[in-house]
């Protein structure tokens, strides 16, 4: 989830009000006026100075008004959570990964020594849902779940503009607590967490 504050920026001789959003991958302004997105690819340089974030794109410098928050979101920016940091998963973390899950991601299990596992008492379940096939089985492996475990699903965008995954997600299990999207599992997979109550 981003970080929301009110404020200003500046962009060269002008000064917009409105929000300011600090995404995962971005930062957002929406004014009644002016609008801007900037991903942190983007950036070359960004700096917190007396309450205001300093950032610099190739178009320019833009300067946010945000207050107290200005040091605290440089950092965010330029020391980013890893995936898993974000997800939840360090050292010893007990696993258990289902379906075609991509490369990359079991890399960074492997490098953050999770323990990987085949039982069903694992903390958290990685389950990579393509088809209203794959979907279905999230019924049969939320009824093995007890606690604080979670499931986690990697859920094409492209599948939620078809089949909806959220609506049948909560349609079939109802008695999850929680149920969030965070699109921080690929630049193609947003993840879906369903977690036992």
């Amino acid at each position: 989830m981003g970080h929301e504050v009110k404020g200003a920026v500046r962009v060269g001789k002008q000064r917009y009000t409105g929000k300011i959003l600090l995404e995962t991958n971005e930062i957002i302004f929406r004014g009644s006026d002016y609008r801007s997105r900037i991903a942190f690819s983007d950036l070359h340089d960004v700096k917190a100075v007396n309450g205001e974030l300093h950032i610099t794109t190739s178009d320019g410098l833009k300067i946010y008004e945000i207050g107290a928050a200005s040091e605290k979101w440089r950092e965010k920016i330029t020391h980013p959570k890893s995936r898993l940091e974000k997800l939840g998963v360090k050292a010893g973390t007990r696993v258990r990964l289902l379906g075609d899950l991509e490369s990359q991601f079991l890399r960074e299990l492997k490098d953050s020594k999770a323990e990987i596992l085949e039982a069903s008492d694992a903390e958290m379940t990685f389950l990579a849902i393509d088809s209203k096939v794959s979907l279905s089985r999230v019924a049969k492996y939320a009824k093995i779940m007890r606690g604080a475990q979670a499931l986690w699903m990697g859920v094409p965008e492209r599948e939620e503009r078809n089949h909806g995954n959220r609506r049948d997600c909560r349609r079939k299990e109802v008695w999850f607590e929680r149920h969030e999207s965070r699109r921080i599992f690929s630049d193609t997979h947003r993840v879906e967490i369903c977690s036992a109550g």
